[in-house]
């Protein structure tokens, strides 16, 4: 919700390839859904259950990636905190409180994560209508169109960039052997909400802003300050609140997979050692960088999507046929 990827050719073009980009990852996501479906284990304790050190370098992999995310995530949401409000305290203040809150929701357990999960994807549903509506006059859906040279080559371009920021899937594959029903289905659930509210904020984006998308910092902010209501004038103070609150959950969604990696590497630590852990490395590590304002190099820095292949593909595929030999050699 905060910002689209840098290059992006233009809105209908982007939209095509978010949709694409859904249905590759469908496809990605498999071998972590069936793996899931029929062990009931995350791949840290699939990997333990074949080799203690093969285990150990899975699950740290798998720490590295979510530690990465959360070094990522707590800075943007500092760097971003200070620049909707223009607040005069001090950034490593606003990183402490937002590392510290999703530290505390992340000891509280994932089922409270899911359900503030749930609601602040309601949240965002009720943002979209609520901004859908004040903007709804300034609306020209002629500026979504395909005139951009080079069409097929531009949606393949925005297809890549959207794969570098689905680090949701790797999350996926830790945690769906914990999802209550089909693990298949929870994920085809969750991609088809995912592609249906990018496609949501870039059409409506690029009907209101037009051209002026391409070249904003911050365009779902910008359509919301443009968006008028009748309860809070414009709606970028709602967008304010429900991009907080998402951003929170998400922080303490990924603590949580981080805190139980420690545990798997070292048992004996606590759920609230290894949260705390977690929650507050990675802000240590980005605050030099946001206190020195260099943290655009890190915000529009480009993410690829070999490690996200790697983590939510290759593994799993690993594990399975692991899996299939071991069962092999005891039927033998």
């Amino acid at each position: 919700m905060t910002f689209f990827p840098l290059g992006i050719s233009g809105g209908l073009p982007y939209m095509a390839a978010a949709v694409l980009s859904t249905a590759v990852q469908g496809f990605l996501i498999v071998p972590a859904a069936l793996l899931a479906e029929r062990t009931r284990l995350d791949p840290c304790q699939l990997a333990f259950s074949h080799r203690k050190a093969f285990g150990r370098a899975v699950t740290l992999l798998l720490l590295v990636w979510f530690l990465y995310g959360l070094f990522r995530d707590i800075g943007d949401i500092a760097y971003f905190t200070d620049y909707f409000f223009s607040v005069s305290m001090p950034r490593v203040i606003i990183v402490l409180c937002c590392a510290l809150t999703a530290v505390y929701a992340a000891r509280a357990g994932l089922s409270a994560i899911g359900r503030a999960g749930q609601a602040a994807f309601a949240g965002v549903v009720i943002m979209l209508v609520i901004i859908a509506a004040g903007a709804a006059e300034d609306m020209d859906f002629t500026a979504l169109d395909l005139a951009v040279p080079g069409v097929g080559k531009a949606i393949f371009s925005d297809m890549v960039s959207e794969g570098g920021r689905c680090e949701c899937l790797v999350l996926f594959s830790f945690l769906a052997s914990r999802t209550e029903g089909s693990a298949a289905s929870t994920a085809r659930r969750f991609l088809l909400a995912k592609a249906a509210v990018i496609c949501v904020i870039v059409g409506m984006t690029t009907a209101v802003l037009g051209g002026l998308m391409l070249h904003t910092k911050l365009p779902v902010f910008t359509l919301a300050a443009a968006s008028e209501n009748l309860i809070t004038q414009r709606s970028d103070a709602v967008f304010l609140l429900i991009w907080l609150f998402t951003g929170l959950v998400r922080l303490a969604l990924v603590i949580w997979c981080a805190g139980e990696c420690i545990r798997y590497l070292f048992p004996k630590t606590s759920v609230t050692g290894s949260v705390l852990a977690a929650g507050l490395l990675p802000a240590a590590a980005a605050v030099p960088i946001l206190s020195g304002y260099g943290w655009d190099r890190v915000i529009y820095s480009g993410q690829s999507v070999l490690p996200i292949f790697l983590l939510v593909t290759l593994l799993p595929l690993l594990l399975q046929d692991l899996s299939r030999k071991r069962k092999e050699l005891s039927h033998a």
